[in-house]
């Protein structure tokens, strides 16, 4: 008999393939139609971005820092009392987007703040940085393709970038492996998603901020998460337990144990990513090869180490569900809204076009 899928957000979340994924970023997304009506909680890829983000990590924050810095905190947007379960989802995620302005004056206050882009330099080209926090600064960057393996680029060929577990994976790895578990694939796109609710435009091809949107907005955009979440957080109350207790058995695991002994589903079986180098370029004066400073020092390799991961079997992969008057809302909603361009993007096109004109009327001069 299919046993219970386990989805407690920041524990732990069984996934479509029955692994078992723990951490404090897991189980804030899901796959879907219902999860495609919310602009934050569904999963996505740096592949798919055209975007540069400034984050730091939320544990570092003080009520004093996030006054001196005016820092923007997406949950201050929604009521607590009608959406509660929107507001902790933006609440726990481990990171927050800041503004590309306030990154030296974030530094100068001894914060760590990473920088995410991928398709701003050129459409494959992505950039992983961290900087302050009294230690040391390092970077990777160059062609995405460069760090996945090939067996995977090949198997993920023809799906899209958000489709592909195995191409997100891969950059979800090199993350984890270079910013020692602090960067997730899925906490930095769930962050730069939750800042681009309240800030639509931000990051896009470089900006470092966009045009604030309004409570009324924010609220309104956040009606399928409320009610997703609504169902997961209730179902998790009584699956926390059991998470932690799986958790325990994984982390407690040898790494000769070919399967495990896990409470719920009985034994998880080991499956193991081999460990993958990744050769980079330590003389070359084009900003696009792939490289990976320490400090000063370029580095030749990147070594990532072989991986576990667990599988269980026959999980019955329950999802929550929106009421069908809601969906039948967000629909209509949604078939209106891909008809005309975002508010952000036309002021952006007026712009330009002023500029043009500008331009035009000097040259006439």
């Amino acid at each position: 008999m299919a046993r219970p899928r386990i989805w407690v957000p920041g524990v732990l979340y069984v996934s479509d393939e029955r692994e078992l994924c723990a951490g404090r970023h897991v189980g804030y997304n899901g796959w879907g139609k219902a999860f495609s009506y919310a602009p934050v909680g569904h999963f996505g890829s740096l592949s798919d971005w055209r975007h540069r983000a400034w984050m730091i990590e939320r544990r570092d924050l003080t009520p004093a820092l996030v006054d001196e810095h005016a820092l923007l905190l997406p949950e201050r947007l929604l009521d607590a009392d009608k959406q509660p379960h929107a507001r902790r989802w933006l609440i726990e995620q481990p990171l927050l987007c800041v503004s590309g302005l306030k990154v030296d004056r974030l530094v100068d206050a001894g914060l760590r703040v990473y920088i995410v882009e991928h398709g701003v330099e050129a459409d494959d080209f992505l950039r992983f940085e961290a900087r302050g926090g009294e230690r040391a600064s390092w970077m990777v960057s160059g062609p995405r393709s460069a760090f996945v393996p090939e067996e995977e680029r090949e198997a993920g060929e023809g799906l899209p970038a958000s489709e592909s577990r195995l191409v997100r994976g891969a950059l979800d790895r090199v993350l984890r492996f270079v910013s020692r578990g602090v960067l997730t694939e899925l906490g930095v796109v769930n962050a730069l998603a939750a800042r681009v609710l309240i800030d639509p435009g931000y990051g896009y091809r470089g900006a470092t901020d966009g045009e604030p949107a309004t409570i009324e907005s924010v609220q309104r955009e956040l009606r399928a998460l409320e009610v997703l979440f609504g169902q997961i957080y209730k179902r998790a109350r009584g699956q926390r337990d059991d998470a932690k207790r799986i958790v325990d058995a994984v982390q407690a695991s040898d790494d000769n144990d070919a399967e495990i002994a896990v409470p719920v589903y009985g034994r998880a079986w080991r499956e193991c990513l081999a460990e993958t180098t990744v050769e980079l370029s330590t003389d070359s004066d084009d900003e696009l090869v792939p490289r990976w400073m320490l400090g000063d020092e370029p580095q030749a390799q990147l070594q990532l180490p072989a991986e576990p991961r667990f599988i269980v079997e026959e999980v019955a992969l329950w999802n929550p569900k929106l009421p069908s008057e809601l969906e039948t809302e967000l629909e209509a909603e949604a078939r209106r809204t891909s008809q005309r361009p975002p508010a952000w993007l036309a002021l952006a096109l007026v712009g330009v076009l002023v500029v043009i004109i500008v331009l035009a009327l000097a040259n006439l001069h």
